[in-house]
């Protein structure tokens, strides 16, 4: 985002589409261009047509901003955006503020006084300063027409010299101006319906479409006849004298249908373009006359698969799945809290039907109105089966959620429809909640300690017990003590190591409880509350994760850590955990207890 750019459009709420209506601005533009006399009314009747800015929208673009303005525009940058050419993103503007502001506020200024960026601060400011391609005439022509360059050698840049031209691709300039352009040649097009013998597509007519553009991809829409293909020719030579831009006939096709032979080698002489044929590919993706195979869409399953080859997905067994449905309840129910992905894609489709319903000014939805709905509400709307696929989704969209629906206003219109109010609507509605949710989900637990926490309590551990079962090993006494059988309950808690190193802790923080079951219970009768409950029970979660951590180094090196070792290690994880977040004022008797204990 550009300070400039995002400024304009702060005052101008974001109407990059409107023209400019300001007296004599658009003679002096032309005669800035050379443009001569007879292309004037070309350009009026263009300029002219479709929105506008006012006089007072016009002065208001170029007021000198205020420091507060020019802040307030820097701090919304995103400080995960692109650098510029001296290697700083915006976050380094925001951190060094009051070193930086009074160099930046000058800058932006002066190039609202004078329409120029200075040499020798453009290295240090580009990042956070680019042109807009909306400018009064003499601006723009100075942005465009004088760029200049530096090399950077050796990681600095070095030495300025002037473009011979133009601007170079990849210009920050560079889209805005083509996104001008493109407009101007979109107000072309849709002028082709006001001239005489010219037809539109039958599918069409309607919506009265003649094009459909993006970026520099463009389809043109017409009925098969000379003379509306005339038409069109005549409108890009219009376009072609304004903006001395011209088609290519080698990347430019006609696709016939229905036509006669001789008409199409006519058509085909006039434009000098060549002979298409469908299906051919739009934006990566087949566009056919007719429903497309599995064959077509080979070429979108292999990109996708690719990106998905490293999740082994085909290795998850029904069991996997099963653990997957488990993980995507709450954590109150038990889950870890992932997001369905299949009741997610419901949810996120029936934002299409959303927008279908309240008849959202887009082209497609237009066009699904005009030629399936045809002025139908979508709830009452039967689809057959000679439907796109895509369009059948929808519908089978529309049928889940259409319970949700009353007089076609999602929960009859006391809420706009957002993704994740659907999901929350669709998705089974939780049991209980679990008795150790707030040991497990403790905002003073370690994140990794969470996890492990969870799998101890859903008995997902790959303790000895559970690998025997799986018939991967013959083993069974615990590793620690070599004593019992490894199992959860006993590696947890009947554990004679595992006795000691609680007995320690808890004659640590002095709690006079013996075991973990009993200090449970004692943390679930909430006889201990606030922050003293929230700190025993993340230091329960860490001793529990170290014990794991023991075992796995016993079993692996044959090493047993001794317990007043391991008491200091989870002194030293609690430490740090509290150092790194951000608590509000503890009470002061909790504040003299983490002192007493040495976590503060």
């Amino acid at each position: 985002m550009a300070t400039w750019y995002a400024i304009w459009m702060e005052r101008n709420s974001g109407r990059l589409d409107y023209t400019i209506r300001r007296p004599g601005i658009l003679t002096s533009m032309i005669q800035h261009q050379g443009t001569n006399s007879s292309t004037y009314g070309f350009y009026k009747n263009i300029v002219t047509k479709g929105k506008q800015i006012s006089v007072d929208e016009w002065d208001n673009m170029f007021l000198i901003p205020s420091e507060d303005e020019i802040k307030h525009i820097l701090f919304v940058i995103p400080d995960e955006k692109s650098p510029g050419p001296d290697g700083y993103t915006s976050c380094f503007f925001k951190k060094g503020w009051e070193i930086v502001k009074g160099d930046l506020v000058i800058v932006v200024k002066d190039f609202f006084q004078n329409g120029q960026l200075l040499k020798f601060y453009a290295p240090e400011f580009l990042s956070a300063l680019q042109i807009s391609s909306i400018l009064p005439s003499l601006l723009s022509f100075k942005c465009i027409t004088t760029p200049s360059y530096s090399i950077v050698l050796n990681g600095q840049p070095h030495g300025y010299f002037k473009g011979q031209r133009g601007l170079r691709q990849g210009d920050p300039i560079s889209p805005l101006l083509f996104t001008l352009c493109m407009e101007y040649l979109s107000r072309v097009l849709d002028e082709v319906c006001s001239l005489p013998g010219f037809k539109f597509h039958p599918l069409c007519k309607g919506l009265k479409l003649v094009h459909l553009i993006f970026n520099d991809d463009l389809l043109i829409f017409c009925k098969g006849d000379l003379r509306s293909v005339v038409s069109i020719m005549e409108v890009f030579k219009c376009f072609s004298a304004a903006s001395r831009l011209q088609i290519s006939s080698k990347k430019s096709d006609i696709i016939f249908n229905g036509i006669e032979p001789s008409l199409a080698v006519d058509i085909l002489e006039y434009t000098g373009f060549t002979k298409g044929s469908l299906p051919f590919k739009y934006l990566g993706v087949k566009i056919s006359h007719k429903r497309l195979s599995k064959l077509d869409c080979n070429n979108i399953v292999d990109k996708m698969v690719a990106r998905i080859r490293g999740w082994n997905c085909r290795k998850i067994c029904y069991t996997g799945r099963l653990v997957l449905n488990v993980l995507c309840k709450s954590k109150k129910s038990g889950g870890v809290g992932l997001v369905d992905s299949q009741i997610w894609n419901t949810a996120a489709i029936g934002k299409l039907v959303w927008w279908i319903l309240s008849k959202k000014d887009l082209l497609w939805i237009k066009w699904i109105d005009n030629i399936y709905l045809k002025g139908r509400s979508l709830m009452n709307y039967t689809p057959t089966s000679y439907i796109s696929w895509s369009w059948s989704k929808i519908c089978e969209v529309k049928d889940k959620i259409k319970a949700g629906y009353v007089n076609d206003k999602w929960k009859g219109g006391d809420a706009e429809y957002t993704i994740g109010s659907c999901y929350n609507w669709l998705r089974p509605k939780d049991p209980c909640m679990v008795p150790w949710y707030t040991e497990v989900w403790n905002m003073l637990n370690i994140p990794k300690h969470n996890f492990i926490l969870w799998l101890i309590k859903q008995g997902r551990l790959l303790t000895l017990d559970r690998l025997h079962r799986m018939g991967i090993t013959d083993e069974h006494v615990c590793y620690i003590c070599g004593v019992a059988d490894e199992s959860h309950s006993h590696l947890f808690q009947d554990c004679e190591y595992t006795k000691k190193y609680y007995a320690l802790l808890f004659d640590w923080v002095q709690l006079q409880v013996s075991g973990l079951v009993n200090a449970s219970k004692f943390l679930r009768m909430r006889q201990l509350i606030g922050f003293g409950r929230l700190l025993i029970s993340s230091l329960i979660s860490i001793i529990q994760y170290r014990i794991w951590n023991i075992r796995n180094v016993c079993r692996h090196d044959g090493y047993v850590m001794k317990p007043e070792r391991m008491i200091q290690e989870v002194k030293a994880d609690c430490k740090m955990r509290l150092q790194g977040l951000t608590l509000g004022p503890l009470k002061h008797i909790d504040k003299l207890w983490c002192t007493n204990l040495g976590v503060l």
